[in-house]
């Protein structure tokens, strides 16, 4: 989503992320190689649609200040599905 944002502005923040997540991914795999588990299993269906959709707008050819409207809420969709897997995972800790 970060190369598709036109606002200089919106395209840093959507990079920040990426970092913060790239950050949490090393902390689960820290974390799952401590508690011996293994994270792979089947991939989430529910955030492979949230990531299709952003996607779908990122190949919308019209790169303007709407794409990026469009893309704020579909990146605010996927933090939340975030939120709640990282809740659903703390809650299945020992």
């Amino acid at each position: 989503m970060a190369k598709g944002a036109v606002n200089e502005e919106l395209r840093m923040a959507f990079e920040g992320h990426l970092k913060e997540t790239q950050t949490h991914l090393q902390r689960l795999e820290q974390v799952a190689e401590m508690c011996k588990v293994t994270l792979r299993g089947p991939k989430c269906k529910g955030m492979e649609g949230l990531l299709e959709e952003g996607s779908g707008l990122l190949n919308d050819e019209a790169k303007n200040a709407a794409r990026d409207a469009a893309l704020i809420p579909a990146a605010q969709r996927v933090e939340h599905f975030e939120m709640a897997a990282y809740g659903s995972a703390k809650q299945a800790l020992p």
